[in-house]
């Protein structure tokens, strides 16, 4: 008979194994030849916003949900997404954990301050680098951008808590296996991007958009 600690531990792993037998490459729709590589603002304006605010479909869904923390980067499904990202990198949505540490005790540690994602004169939101240290605390290959919403972009007397809440804890994690003779530089986010260009909304637009939609949520709230 299995002890209580036993059970627990079959338990936690039947739940990480159908966290992720719920990403399958199969169900990932992208144009055919398509290769996914936002900009950082395609990411905040087309992705995050719109995930947050569940007002508007995305893009694609390419970006997959998952409890990011739960798996170390060698157990997240990166190798499913290799037909649409580089080489040993995927785009999640998650939610922040205090610390950053995985169930192994493993830790992304920060390796830079929060870098504000722009269009024009507004700030978008705002990436962070990290790498991963492994629970011996040792340094790995895996890097990853965190990317979040800015809140000021929410009006500070929204009575919405669960909208705040999220802006406050939900992100898009970017992963990626970064190869020993790699240069941080060829990560450029900016440089290229697939996705912009077949989709006809552009960062201002959608910008806008959200403005209005705070609007709106405001006037309704002020109305009930």
């Amino acid at each position: 008979m299995d002890s209580p600690s036993k059970k627990k531990r079959k338990l936690d792993s039947d739940k990480n194994e159908n966290t992720l037998q719920t990403i399958s490459l199969e169900n990932i729709k992208l144009p055919l030849g398509f290769r996914f590589k936002p900009k950082d603002s395609s990411l905040i304006t087309l992705y995050l916003i719109r995930k947050i605010l569940n007002n508007r479909p995305l893009p694609t869904n390419a970006i997959k949900d998952i409890v990011f923390y739960d798996f170390d980067p060698d157990q997240l499904p990166i190798g499913e997404f290799s037909g649409y990202c580089r080489h040993k990198e995927a785009y999640f949505f998650t939610e922040v954990v205090p610390g950053r540490t995985t169930k192994s005790g493993g830790l992304w540690k920060v390796h830079g301050p929060y870098v504000p994602i722009m269009s024009g004169d507004v700030v978008l939101g705002f990436k962070k680098y990290f790498v991963f240290y492994s629970a011996g605390e040792e340094k790995t290959n895996w890097n990853m951008y965190e990317y979040r919403l800015n809140p000021r972009l929410i009006r500070a007397d929204s009575p919405n808590e669960l909208l705040k809440s999220k802006i406050d804890y939900f992100v898009i994690c970017k992963v990626r296996y970064r190869e020993d003779d790699e240069n941080l530089s060829t990560d450029d986010d900016d440089t290229t991007s697939c996705s912009d260009d077949e989709n006809e909304t552009s960062d201002n637009e959608t910008t806008s958009r959200f403005e209005q939609d705070q609007s709106k949520t405001s006037k309704s709230d002020d109305d009930q």
